[in-house]
C-alpha cells in the first residue's frame, strides 16, 4: 500500500500555474536578448543533464559518484537542476531532467514513483503548451502501462500521443509510437492487428522525405518474425531476406542476426531444410561466445526439426538438447517448454516412448512453473492497479482542493498587485470584486463536493464487484476462472476511475462502462439474464456529454432486487435526446418495486442517496431540471412487468 499524496506534493502541484506564467515572462526576455539562442546558463545546465544523462544510461556508477559523490544522492541532484531550469526559464533542461529521472525510477522497486513522475511531467507539458513533450511522456507512460501488463491504458497513452505526433508532424515520436502499438499487439498475440502497425510503421519510414535505413531494416524484420509466428514460411522469407539485404550493406549487426534468425525459420517452414542448417551456421559464426547467444535458440530448436527432416536423427536429437541448453541458459520457460515438445515428439518417432513419458514429466512440471508464473505476475499487476487506483482517486479527491488553494492564491495575488492602485477604485468595484469572488468559490466548492461525493461512490461500486469474484476464489475448480474475472474486473475498474475524475463524461464513455459491467455481471449470475443498450442522439455519442455514473447503481439494483433469481432475466437500458437533456431508461422484467422493497427491507441504499445528493448538487450548481421517477411497469390488466426507471440529465453544465 502507498501514502496518500503529502501536503508538500500538493502544494507542488499547486505551484504549476505561476511556474508556466514564469516560463511566459522568460520566453519573452529571451526573445528580447535573441530568439532561439541559448543562455550561458542555460548551455552549461544542458551539459551537467547530459554527463549525468549519459552516466545513467551507461551504467557508469564510477563515473557518477566521481562527479556527484552519493549515488543515493541522485534524486536530489536532478530537483536542483528543475529549479535551476525553472529559474533560467529553460524548458529544454526542465524536460530533460525529468527525463533522467525518469529512467531512474523507471526500473526501481516501487512502480508508482515513475507513474507520479509521468503523470507530474505531462501536466506540465499540458499546462505550457508544448504538445512535443506532452507527447513524448504520454509515449513513455504507455510503454510504462506494458511494462507492467496494463495493456488497455498503455494502448490509450499510445494513441493519445500518436495523435499529437501526427497533428504536429513530430517525426521521432510518430514512427517510435506506431511502431509500440506494433509490439503491444504481438505481445497480446492479437498478430494480425501487429502486422497492420508493423506495415504503418515500415511504410511510414520508407517515405521519400523520411528515409531511416535502421529503422526499414528492423521493419522487415518485425514482420518476418510476426509471420514465423503465424507459420507462414514464404512471408517470413521474404522479409527476412529484405532485412539481410539492409544488413550486409550497411553492417548493422544486430539486424543481421535478426535477419539471419528469420531465415533459418522461414526456411524451415518453407521446406528448405538444408538451407535452415546453413542459416544457422551462419548465425551461430557470429553469435557464438558473445552475448547475443540468446538468438540461437530458436535457431537451435529449427535446425533440429531440419536434421530430422534430412533423415539425421542423431544430429536431430543433439541439436533439441541444445535447444533446451540455451533457453535454460538465457532463462527463457517458453522456449524451453517449445524444445522439450519436440524432443519428446522425436523420442516418440524413435519409438522410445518410456523416455517420451520422462520428459513429458519434466515438461509438465515446467508448464506448472511457467502457469504460476503468469499467476504471480497476473496478482501483481492487479496489486499494481489496485495501488493506481487507490493514487488516482486520492488526487481526483484532492484536484478539487487544490484548484480552490490555487483560485485563493490567484486572487490573493491580484489584492497585492491592486493594493498600489487602490485609489483608482471606488469602494463599490472593491465589494463587487469579493462578491463575485465568493461567488466563483462557491461554484468551486460545489463542484469539488459533487466530485467527491462520485468518488464515495466508487467504494460502494468495487465493494458490490469483488462480493461477484468471491465464489470463484473460494472454489478451488474456478481458481482460473477467477483470475480472468479478476484481470475483467481491472479493466472496468479502469472506465470507473476514468469517469470519476471527470464532471462529465461522453456517452460513448458510459455506455463502454455499463457494458464491462453487465457483462462481468452475466458471468457471476451464470448468464441467467440478459441486456440491450439503445442509443437515440442528434450527434456523435462521443461528443454528448453527461454526468458519469448516474444509471449503474438503478443497474444494480435491478440486478440484485428485480431479476434476483430468475432465469430469463431481461434489462433493457435506453439513451434518449430530447433538446438539451438525456433521458436514461432502464428497464426490467423483474418482480417490481413493491416486491423488491420488501427485498431490500432491511438495506439501507448507499447507492441511491449519493444519487440523490448528486442531483441535487447539479440542480444548485447548473440551475437545470434533473429528475428520476421509479415505477412499476403493468400491463392492461394491471399486473407487473417489473420496473421502470427514468433519468432526465443535462447534456452539457452551464458553467464548466
Amino acid at each position: 500500500m502507498i501514502n496518500k499524496p503529502s501536503i508538500g506534493f500538493l502544494s507542488k502541484i499547486s505551484s504549476q500555474l505561476l511556474t508556466g506564467l514564469f516560463f511566459i515572462l522568460g520566453f519573452f526576455l529571451s526573445a528580447a536578448k535573441g530568439f532561439g539562442q541559448s543562455t550561458a546558463p542555460e548551455e552549461s545546465l544542458l551539459d551537467e543533464l547530459d554527463s549525468l544523462y549519459n552516466s545513467l544510461y551507461a551504467f557508469d556508477y564510477e563515473k557518477f559518484l566521481q562527479e556527484h559523490g552519493s549515488y543515493d544522492a541522485f534524486r536530489d541532484i536532478i530537483g536542483r537542476y528543475s529549479q535551476e531550469a525553472e529559474a533560467i526559464q529553460s524548458e529544454q533542461a526542465y524536460f530533460k531532467a525529468k527525463n533522467i529521472l525518469y529512467i531512474f525510477y523507471r526500473y526501481q522497486s516501487d512502480p508508482l514513483i515513475p507513474f507520479s513522475i509521468l503523470d507530474e511531467t505531462i501536466e506540465k507539458a499540458r499546462i505550457m503548451e508544448l504538445p512535443e513533450y506532452e507527447a513524448d511522456f504520454l509515449y513513455k507512460m504507455g510503454s510504462q502501462y506494458s511494462r507492467y501488463g496494463q495493456y488497455d491504458s498503455a494502448l490509450a497513452n499510445y494513441e493519445r500521443a500518436l495523435d499529437i505526433a501526427e497533428l504536429n508532424n513530430f517525426y521521432n515520436i510518430r514512427g517510435a509510437t506506431i511502431n509500440a502499438i506494433a509490439i503491444l499487439y504481438s505481445r497480446i498475440l492479437d498478430y494480425p492487428k501487429a502486422l497492420i502497425y508493423y506495415r504503418k510503421s515500415l511504410e511510414y519510414f520508407s517515405q521519400n522525405d523520411v528515409i531511416d535505413s535502421l529503422e526499414i531494416a528492423g521493419g522487415f524484420g518485425n514482420l518476418a518474425d510476426v509471420y514465423s509466428r503465424l507459420g507462414v514460411g514464404d512471408s517470413t522469407l521474404y522479409y527476412s531476406r529484405k532485412e539481410y539485404e539492409i544488413a550486409i550493406r550497411l553492417e548493422f549487426p544486430g539486424e543481421l542476426r535478426q535477419a539471419l534468425k528469420g531465415l533459418t525459420a522461414g526456411s524451415y517452414l518453407t521446406g528448405r531444410f538444408k538451407e535452415a542448417i546453413s542459416y544457422s551456421d551462419s548465425l551461430l559464426s557470429i553469435t557464438e561466445g558473445t552475448s547475443s547467444e540468446g538468438y540461437m535458440k530458436d535457431a537451435y530448436l529449427y535446425r533440429s526439426k531440419s536434421w530430422y527432416a534430412l533423415g539425421n536423427t542423431k544430429q536431430a536429437f543433439e541439436d533439441a538438447a541444445t535447444a533446451i541448453e540455451m533457453a535454460d541458459r538465457f532463462k527463457n520457460l517458453k522456449s524451453k517448454i517449445y524444445a522439450y515438445e519436440w524432443l519428446i515428439e522425436l523420442e516418440k518417432k524413435s519409438d522410445r516412448f518410456k523416455e517420451a513419458l520422462e520428459l513429458l514429466m519434466v515438461k509438465n512440471d515446467l508448464v506448472d512453473s511457467l502457469e504460476m508464473a503468469e499467476n504471480d505476475r497476473k496478482i501483481d499487476v492487479l496489486a499494481l492497479s489496485h495501488e493506481l487506483t487507490i493514487r488516482e482517486n486520492s488526487i481526483a479527491a484532492l484536484r478539487e482542493i487544490k484548484r480552490l488553494n490555487e483560485q485563493e492564491l490567484y486572487f490573493k495575488n491580484i489584492i497585492i498587485a491592486l493594493s498600489t492602485l487602490v485609489f483608482l477604485f471606488s469602494f463599490g468595484s472593491i465589494v463587487l470584486f469579493y462578491k463575485r469572488r465568493v461567488q466563483t468559490q462557491k461554484i468551486l466548492a460545489q463542484n469539488a463536493e459533487s466530485k467527491l461525493l462520485l468518488t464515495q461512490l466508487n467504494p460502494h461500486f468495487i465493494f458490490n464487484a469483488l462480493t461477484s469474484i468471491q465464489f470463484y476464489l473460494m472454489n478451488e475448480a474456478s481458481k482460473e476462472k477467477a483470475l480472468d474475472y479478476l484481470a475483467s474486473f481491472a479493466l472496468l475498474m479502469r472506465k470507473v476511475l476514468e469517469g470519476s475524475r471527470r464532471t462529465y463524461i461522453s456517452i460513448e464513455d458510459e455506455i463502454s462502462a455499463l457494458t464491462y459491467y453487465l457483462e462481468l455481471q452475466k458471468v457471476r449470475f451464470d448468464n441467467s439474464f440478459d441486456y440491450t443498450i439503445s442509443v437515440d442522439v442528434s450527434g456523435e455519442a462521443s461528443e454528448i456529454m453527461i454526468p458519469p455514473m448516474f444509471a449503474q447503481p438503478f443497474i444494480e439494483n435491478s440486478l440484485e432486487h428485480g431479476i434476483f433469481k430468475m432465469d430469463n432475466g431481461l434489462i433493457e437500458v435506453s439513451f434518449t435526446q430530447k433538446g438539451e437533456k438525456i433521458i436514461i431508461v432502464i428497464d426490467d422484467n423483474g418482480v417490481g418495486v413493491g416486491e423488491a422493497i420488501q427485498r431490500k427491507r432491511d438495506h439501507q441504499s448507499m447507492a441511491s442517496d449519493i444519487t440523490n445528493e448528486r442531483i441535487m448538487l447539479i440542480k444548485k450548481l447548473y440551475k437545470q431540471r434533473v429528475s428520476f421517477s421509479i415505477k412499476n411497469r403493468l400491463d392492461p390488466s394491471g399486473k407487473t412487468l417489473g420496473t421502470r426507471v427514468v433519468l432526465e440529465l443535462p447534456i452539457t453544465p452551464n458553467i464548466v
